[in-house]
């Protein structure tokens, strides 16, 4: 009878190392230059060059096992097993690169949006619809 632990070793081996460089191969085939940097836009003398951060992100996950599977001639084992993984690369915009004419260079960053902004956006903008309400006493305005 074969060793079981040597045996799902092997399994798991197999199963997760092919999922796992088809992963990074997947992700790698999407970044490039492209990822970081826009096309550069001329204007007056003056080249802009988007510049983005990229992030990758992925998970991966993967088992194997063996299972006794009992037939009629005895017993015989069965191995299974499946991974899988997802990956992506996200790129955020960050600020720009401004080439002049003359020579000078110069990175700006550009303002980011944090979800405390937004938040603070939407609070003030129903602040004025709830005072307009209150105001009025609380009764729904009536066409006419």
């Amino acid at each position: 009878m074969p060793d079981t632990r040597a045996l799902q070793g092997q399994v798991e081996e197999r199963y997760s190392e092919s999922a796992f460089e088809r992963l990074f191969i997947e992700l790698g085939g999407q970044a490039g230059k492209s990822t970081v940097f826009g096309d550069p836009v001329i204007r007056g003398g003056t080249t802009i060059i988007p510049v983005a951060r990229a992030n990758f992100h992925f998970g991966f996950g993967g088992g194997a096992g063996l299972r006794r599977v009992e037939r009629k001639d005895g017993e015989r084992s069965g191995e299974g097993g499946g991974s899988g993984g997802k990956g992506a690369i996200v790129s955020e915009p960050i600020g720009y690169i401004e080439i002049q004419e003359e020579g000078g260079a110069r990175f700006v960053r550009t303002p980011r949006w944090e979800a405390k902004d937004i938040l603070f956006l939407g609070i003030a903008a129903t602040l004025p619809l709830i005072a307009l309400y209150l105001i009025k006493g609380g009764r729904a305005t009536e066409a006419g």
